[in-house]
C-alpha cells in the first residue's frame, strides 16, 4: 500500500524577477491563423480557416456546458449527453454515425470537461457536406429518439467507465480527493466530469432532455472548420443544416467562483494499486478570464526545467509535472511528483521547497 500525499496551499510565496535581457532575446515574431468568423440567424457560432495542404478537413463543433453546469444530486448530466449523442438521431440509426466516418476513412471522438463539451471528425474533403449533415441532424433531432430504455442502458457503460478510469485505476483517486478538499459544498467544481455514482444511478430520461434542451442548441454552440475546402460552397452548406435549427439567446459566462483558503490543507489517501508513492502540492489560482494565467502558464515553465533536473538528479522522483490550469470559474498551479521506491514525501516535500 502507497500513500499518495496532496496539499493545497492558502498562497504562493514564490516570486521572479526577469531580466530584460531575457525578455528582450524571445521571438516577436507574430503568429497569425487566417479564419472567418461569423453568426448564423439562430446564434451558431461559425468559425473557417482554410489550408489547402492536404485533401483532409475537421470538424468541431464545442458547446459551451460541462459539469460547472450541473447541481449537486444531479452530476454527470453533461458527461451522460456526450454519450447520447454517440447513439442515433432521427435519421441516423443507432450507430449509424459511427460507421459512416469510418467509412468516409475518418476518425472521430468527444469529450467531457468542466466548462464545454467538445465533438470532432477529421475526415477526407470529399465527404464534407455528409459529415455536416450528421453534425447538424444530431444537434437538432437527437433528442426525440432518446428513450428511458436507452438512458438506462448508457448506465452500466457510464458506471463501467469510472470503475477503469477512477475507482481502480491508480492515483485514480487523486483529483476526486484534491476537488472535495478544495472547492467548497455546491461550487462546480467539488465534483468529477463523470459524476458522483449515486447521481448517475439516479439519471432519467426527463433529466437528459431537459439538459440538452437547455444547452444543446445553436446558440450555446460553435462549428468550426479546418482544412482544405472551398469556402463559398461550405458557408451554403452550413446555412442548409444549421440554420432550420431552433436557437436561444446565449446563455452568460458564468460568475467567476475563486477559491481564497484562509490555511493550508494537507491531507494523504491510500491506494493498494500504486506502486510509487505521489506528492502533489496545489495551490488556487485565477480563472481562466483573468490576464494573470498567463503569468503563471510562464512561471510553470520557468520552474519545471529547475525542480524537475533537481529532483531527478538526486533520485527522489521519477516523474514530474508542474502547470497551471485556469478554468472558467477559477485555477489551480500544481507540481505533481512520484516519488522513487519507497521515499519519505517529506524528504521530497522539502527538496521541492
Amino acid at each position: 500500500m502507497r500513500k499518495l500525499f496532496l496539499s493545497v496551499f492558502a498562497f504562493i510565496a514564490i516570486f521572479f524577477l526577469i531580466s530584460c535581457n531575457f525578455i528582450h532575446n524571445l521571438s516577436s515574431e507574430n503568429i497569425w491563423i487566417d479564419y472567418e468568423k461569423y453568426i448564423l440567424n439562430n446564434g451558431l457560432e461559425v468559425i473557417l480557416h482554410r489550408d489547402t495542404m492536404n485533401p483532409i478537413v475537421a470538424v468541431s463543433i464545442q458547446y459551451r456546458v460541462g459539469s460547472i453546469n450541473e447541481v449537486p444530486g444531479k452530476t454527470g448530466l453533461a458527461h451522460y449527453v456526450e454519450h447520447m449523442l454517440f447513439q442515433r438521431s432521427e435519421n441516423l440509426e443507432k450507430g449509424e454515425f459511427v460507421n459512416k466516418l469510418n467509412g468516409f476513412g475518418g476518425w472521430y471522438n468527444g469529450g467531457t470537461g468542466n466548462d464545454h463539451t467538445a465533438y470532432y471528425e477529421v475526415f477526407p474533403s470529399d465527404a464534407l457536406e455528409k459529415v455536416l449533415w450528421m453534425e447538424a441532424d444530431r444537434m437538432g433531432f437527437m433528442i426525440s429518439t432518446v428513450d428511458a430504455q436507452t438512458v438506462e442502458n448508457e448506465k452500466t457503460i457510464i458506471l463501467d467507465e469510472k470503475r477503469r478510469n477512477i475507482v481502480s485505476a491508480p492515483y485514480g483517486y487523486s483529483y476526486y480527493s484534491i476537488v472535495k478538499n478544495l472547492y467548497p459544498e455546491g461550487h462546480p467544481y467539488n465534483w468529477e466530469v463523470i459524476g458522483e455514482t449515486p447521481d448517475i444511478k439516479n439519471i432519467k430520461l426527463a433529466d437528459i432532455k431537459s439538459f440538452y434542451k437547455k444547452y444543446y442548441h445553436p446558440g450555446n454552440a460553435t462549428l468550426s472548420i479546418a482544412g482544405n475546402f472551398d469556402k463559398e460552397q461550405t458557408k451554403r452548406w452550413v446555412k442548409k443544416y444549421f440554420e432550420e435549427i431552433e436557437g436561444q439567446k446565449m446563455k452568460k459566462k458564468p460568475a467567476v467562483k475563486p477559491v481564497n483558503l484562509t490555511k493550508n490543507i494537507t491531507f494523504y489517501i491510500e491506494d493498494r494499486a500504486v506502486i510509487s508513492p505521489e506528492l502533489q502540492l496545489v495551490f488556487p489560482t485565477v480563472s481562466g478570464y483573468n490576464p494573470d494565467r498567463f503569468a503563471l502558464d510562464f512561471l510553470s515553465r520557468l520552474l519545471y526545467p529547475a525542480i524537475n533536473e533537481s529532483l531527478q538528479k538526486n533520485n527522489l522522483a521519477s516523474q514530474v509535472n508542474i502547470y497551471n490550469w485556469s478554468r472558467a470559474l477559477a485555477g489551480t498551479f500544481r507540481i505533481q511528483t512520484r516519488a522513487v521506491g519507497n521515499l519519505d514525501l517529506d524528504m521530497l516535500l522539502s527538496a521541492i521547497n
